[in-house]
């Protein structure tokens, strides 16, 4: 599909064609890597062989005149079912359109989409008009990045790696942060398998007298960064600066590797948490959306 001078690259599903698709459009996104870390990590996630089975819309809009270039990006998008469509930022809307237009002409169902705010509301009408659907914004994310952890006296505990002995009560612990942000984890029990395998995902406990008392996950890497979340700490811990602590602890370790920055997205409605974040260093950096796509309600 083209439009003037734009075309549509859409990479297959085998490893080394999302590789090549990978390769092909870092340049692009790292052009922000801030505000594209998310996308940035699932594409990583990717190039490491995980979700293999997973089916993925990877769509590059490339230049007719000099197509398969990596200079020659000029908008990308990224689908891994059931999950929104992540739009990375970047390029003009109607070289989004373009992709847009192609999976809508392929019939590919859109729960709905994420990126920054301005951007994931424009391609959500954009879809809306065309498929009669509501567009509804679920959650407000600020986009937040660390350089360094501000110095300051934290709540005593050590951070330590979760094991098989702690799966049952993370596993609840993961229950109920979906109760409280959309169900973000999906399955407890998956997002459980999720984690500790090798150094792409890592569940860390910050204990206290032996008591697990605060949760923060080591998510995806960046060209120079890595995300972090979920953060959950259960109501009984609360109040005790106990996650703070374990992500100050968590981004010391991440810093001293070599990480350039550490990543990470709180939502906007709640207060605490993003007060909590800037007390560690993380500086608010962009806000970021959820958009689902719902069934109108027709007129009665």
């Amino acid at each position: 599909m083209s439009d003037d001078a734009v075309t549509v690259v859409r990479a297959g599903q085998s490893l080394s064609e999302r590789q090549a698709f990978i390769t092909a459009v870092t340049p692009f996104l790292t052009r922000d890597e801030t505000a594209n870390n998310q996308v940035l990590s699932i594409v990583d996630h990717l190039g490491r062989g995980r979700m293999a089975k997973a089916e993925v819309e990877l769509l590059q809009a490339v230049s007719t005149a000099r197509a398969g270039g990596p200079l020659d990006t000029l908008s990308v998008l990224v689908r891994t079912a059931p999950y929104n469509a992540v739009l990375p930022t970047g390029g003009e809307f109607r070289h989004r359109e373009v992709l847009l237009a192609d999976l809508l002409t392929r019939g590919v169902a859109l729960p709905g989409f994420t990126g920054l705010a301005n951007e994931a509301a424009q391609a959500a009408e954009w879809w809306a008009e065309r498929t009669g659907k509501t567009p509804k914004v679920v959650t407000r994310l600020g986009i937040y990045r660390l350089t360094a952890v501000r110095d300051k006296l934290r709540a005593g505990g050590v951070m330590r790696l979760a094991t098989p002995a702690d799966r049952d009560m993370v596993i609840e612990w993961f229950a109920e942060f979906n109760t409280v942000t959309n169900n973000a984890l999906r399955d407890p029990a998956e997002a459980w398998d999720s984690f500790n395998v090798g150094d792409f995902r890592q569940l860390y406990l910050w204990e206290v007298d032996g008591v697990p008392s605060s949760l923060a996950g080591l998510s995806g890497w960046t060209p120079n960064g890595r995300r972090i979340g979920p953060v959950y700490t259960p109501p009984s811990a609360r109040k005790r600066g106990y996650a703070e602590a374990l992500v100050a602890e968590l981004c010391l370790a991440l810093l001293r590797t070599g990480v350039r920055f550490c990543f990470l997205y709180t939502d906007l409605d709640f207060p605490t948490s993003n007060h909590v974040y800037r007390d560690v260093g993380f500086e608010q950096v962009g806000e970021a959306a959820e958009i689902e796509l719902v069934e109108a309600v027709g007129l009665s």
